[in-house]
């Protein structure tokens, strides 16, 4: 072979071999400034909402938490009817496996915005997650559907998850009657070593 044309041919490869690695290289990054501004829209959001901190104190979101009911999905504050979430959603986030997590849905608004002396309601608790899967955890708070009263205008429903560092032993609550109020997320969060959310969602809902 032609030294010359053999050295062409390994100058070629090399600047085929560069031009990947540097696509790669501004792909990766690429990603990462998209999910980290992803994140910082996702805790923005539950600032401006004021979910901080009515029910949680400022955290860094670090999952991607899926809401999706039979007809909609839940999308950081959009507007459901309370008939759209009679039953408990899919919910589904990225993790790794063996990673036991606790979902929380909770109404700030109980029984109004402006009258909150019942916050917060409790309308969903399940512990001891295994990844994503919610139908394996254990249900400490059944699933119970947003219920608004008439003129109490829209009501905040919250979503937030937490990676456990342990499996929890929490007994069940009941979800009768005025059972589900003034249930303290933070103290919750406390009592169980939970830490910060990783991730969260909501929606907003009034009576129809």
């Amino acid at each position: 072979m032609d030294p010359r044309s053999w050295k062409s041919r390994v100058i070629a490869t090399s600047i085929i071999i560069l031009g990947a690695l540097v696509i790669r290289v501004s792909l990766g990054f690429s990603s990462d400034h998209n999910s980290s501004r992803h994140f910082a829209t996702m805790a923005s959001a539950f600032e401006k909402a004021e979910l901080v901190p009515d029910v949680v104190n400022a955290f860094t979101p670090a999952v991607d938490v899926e809401v999706e009911y039979a007809k909609h999905k839940v999308h950081q504050g959009n507007e459901l009817k309370p008939s759209d979430a009679a039953h408990a959603p899919r919910v589904h986030w990225q993790t790794a496996p063996g990673v036991l997590h606790t979902l929380i849905m909770a109404d700030p608004d109980a029984p109004s915005r402006h009258d909150p002396k019942y916050r917060n309601w409790r309308h969903w608790v399940v512990t001891n997650i295994p990844g994503s899967d919610v139908a394996k955890g254990h249900t400490v708070s059944p699933y119970v559907g947003p219920g608004p009263p008439k003129g109490t205008g829209l009501h905040r429903y919250a979503f937030l998850l937490y990676k456990q560092a342990h499996p929890l032993h929490e007994q069940v609550m009941s979800a009768k009657g005025m059972d589900g109020a003034s249930f303290d997320v933070r103290e919750f969060a406390k009592k169980h070593q939970l830490g910060d959310p990783v991730g969260g969602n909501y929606f907003v809902a009034q009576h129809e």
